[in-house]
C-alpha cells in the first residue's frame, strides 16, 4: 500500500504539481525508508578473505561438493577438505 501511495504521490505531486500529493509522497516515502531500515538483514555467513582467496557462490547442487568442512583456499581455488 505504501508503495502505491508513494508512486501516486510522485506522479501527481512532484510531477503533477499538487502540494497535498507531494506531502503524501514525502510521508509515504519516509515510512517506506524507515521500514527498510528497521527490517534489517540477517547475516548468514561472514569471513575475511585474504588476497588470492576464491569464493564460489552457486545454487547448483552438482557444481560444488556439499561437505560442511570444505573450504576454498589459495589463488588456485582448489577445494581443500
Amino acid at each position: 500500500m505504501l508503495r502505491s501511495l508513494t508512486r501516486a504521490g510522485l506522479r501527481r505531486g512532484l510531477l503533477g504539481g499538487s502540494r497535498p500529493w507531494t506531502v503524501l509522497f514525502v510521508v509515504a516515502g519516509g515510512l517506506r525508508l524507515l521500514q527498510r531500515i528497521a527490517e534489517g538483514k540477517e547475516v548468514v555467513f561472514s569471513e575475511k578473505l585474504e588476497p588470492g582467496t576464491t569464493l564460489v557462490i552457486t545454487n547448483d547442487p552438482a557444481g560444488v561438493p556439499m561437505a560442511a568442512e570444505a573450504v576454498l583456499t589459495g589463488a588456485s581455488g582448489k577445494l581443500e577438505t
